[in-house]
């Protein structure tokens, strides 16, 4: 058995030595890279922006709390920051001296001119007293009691008062502190309805160039966006603040968020951009060095480099606006280790 193991070999050795003389080489097979491919398909892609912000209440459920008389606070009720119900006391107002002057002298003056006009309609009975001094006292009158019912609706028939919220909502601001002395006109605190949000964005200088008015959105918490809301950007600044170094931008929400969140909260936004028209890969597809961007193809069994421009990107894909074209096999796995014109073989993918 040995001797003719031996007599096979030396057979076969005599039979390559023949090839080789005769003018035939035997080929090594060359070694081949193992890589998975995807089909380049034409199709879209919409960049989106990444921005931060802070929730706050619309303007128009923003209330200032305004003194309506001269007065001294007695009290401040709530703090800044405080969630109140509507109707919740704010603060306790005392009026001054002056302002219970005021309204002594409002009610005497009423109270003159309802003497004034009873006095002229028994003189008119005797023919004593005209038309026009009548229709005199009788708008004398009512000039007076319409003032007599501004001062009460200010409160000045109270020694105190208390200023209750007009609505549910957060005491964004409070601009007094007990002992002050007011006058009319003066801003006590203001008033954050929750019900419906806005966003207060920061945007870097080059994506305020790219978004527009109206643009759609999704708003969430940093760390939790489960609970995305759907909204639009109603308005974008047009200029960069000077200390965030941002350009400041609003959005609306469709929706009421529910619960109400705190006021302040820190969201962050995703504003989509409009879609662009290109060829899709895989992002995994996409290599970069010295050169530049770029991605290998199969061609015939041999790995080819290509130069690409990429016009959006996402986590998962990559337009290409140049390089490739559709229905090219583009390497997405075993691409990194590949050499232009290097042998590849697909593997299960």
């Amino acid at each position: 058995m040995r001797k003719c193991q031996i007599r096979t070999l030396a057979s076969n050795f005599l039979l390559l030595s023949a090839l080789t003389l005769g003018g035939i080489s035997v080929a090594r097979a060359e070694p081949s890279a193992e890589v998975q491919t995807t089909i380049a398909k034409q199709g879209s892609l919409a960049e989106t922006v990444v921005a931060y912000g802070t929730l706050d209440s619309k303007p128009s459920d923003t209330r200032s709390i305004i003194l309506q008389q001269d007065g001294v606070i007695e009290d401040v009720l709530v703090h800044a920051g405080e969630a109140v119900d509507k109707d919740a006391p704010l603060l306790q107002i005392s009026s001054t001296p002056l302002a219970a002057a005021q309204f002594a002298q409002t009610e005497s003056s009423y109270a003159l001119a309802r003497k004034d006009l009873a006095r002229l309609k028994r003189l008119k009975t005797s023919g004593l007293a005209s038309n026009d001094q009548l229709s005199i006292a009788e708008k004398t009158l009512n000039d007076a009691a319409a003032q007599l019912r501004a001062q009460r609706q200010m409160g000045s028939a109270q020694n105190s008062t208390v200023i209750k919220a007009p609505f549910a909502g957060v005491i964004t601001s409070i601009m007094a502190t007990p002992g002050d002395m007011k006058t009319s006109g003066s801003v006590l605190a203001t008033i954050g309805g929750r019900s419906r949000l806005i966003a207060n964005l920061g945007l870097e200088p080059e994506d305020a160039m790219k978004v527009k008015k109206h643009a759609k959105l999704t708003l969430a918490f940093p760390l939790d966006d489960s609970a995305s809301i759907s909204g639009s950007l109603s308005s974008i600044g047009g200029m960069i603040d000077p200390q965030s170094r941002l350009v400041t931008a609003v959005a609306s929400m469709d929706d009421d968020m529910s619960p109400a969140p705190v006021l302040g909260s820190t969201m962050v936004a995703h504003i989509f951009l409009p879609p662009v028209d290109g060829v899709l890969v895989p992002r995994t597809a996409i290599l970069e060095d010295a050169e530049g961007t770029y991605l290998f193809v199969n061609e015939g069994g041999k790995a080819q480099r290509k130069n690409v421009v990429i016009a959006v990107e996402t986590d998962k894909f990559s337009l290409i606006a140049s390089g490739i074209t559709e229905g090219d096999r583009v390497i997405t796995t075993g691409n990194a280790a590949l050499d232009d014109g290097v042998s590849v073989h697909e593997v299960g993918q």
